[in-house]
């Protein structure tokens, strides 16, 4: 595949899915990139190409690597890129998550924040898992005639399956 290295954007509500670079990693990474050029050790930069669009891409691995490049003028060929293949935005997003998750060496609580971010995803989840099940009606109507603590305990092992998830994926327990 051919890139169109015009067309190759950077989606802000994807870049901000994970932490910031420390300005001595920044630093580090621009350096390295200045005197060694793009060098493939660190991966190609990923570009999800969304289907039915005008063939822009949007990278999902490597912002940093290419706002470095393009600050500084380091040439980036076909080379350099590697398309990668989702269904969706929400893919996309839980791919990164995933990823960066497994390879990045992040403080505990950088680990939280990106693992909270996968919240709005599993909250969707629970509700068309739900709305499968009977539906948000069926389950309170049951729950009132079944009595108080059969609610409680069906609400709170509801919100411990997404929590549960949460502390599983940041690695917190």
């Amino acid at each position: 595949m051919t890139i169109d290295f015009k067309k190759i954007q950077i989606d802000e509500e994807v870049e901000d899915l994970l932490p910031k670079l420390s300005e001595d990693d920044s630093n580090s990474l621009t350096q390295s990139l200045l005197e060694n050029g793009f060098d493939q050790k660190f991966g190609r930069i990923k570009v999800w190409f969304p289907e039915n669009n005008d063939g822009t891409g949007y990278i999902v691995d490597g912002h940093n690597r290419y706002k470095i490049c393009s600050k500084n003028g380091i040439e980036l060929s076909d080379y350099c890129f590697e398309p990668v293949y989702f269904d969706s935005k929400e893919d996309v997003i839980k791919w990164m998550l995933e990823n960066q998750l497994a390879r990045r060496n992040l403080q505990t609580i950088q680990r939280i924040a990106i693992a909270e971010k996968y919240r709005p995803i599993f909250e969707k989840q629970a509700k068309a898992n739900q709305s499968l099940g009977g539906g948000d009606k069926r389950s309170e109507n049951y729950q009132k005639s079944a009595g108080p603590n059969l609610a409680q305990a069906v609400d709170k092992k509801r919100n411990l399956t997404t929590d549960e998830k949460l502390s599983k994926i940041s690695g917190v327990k």
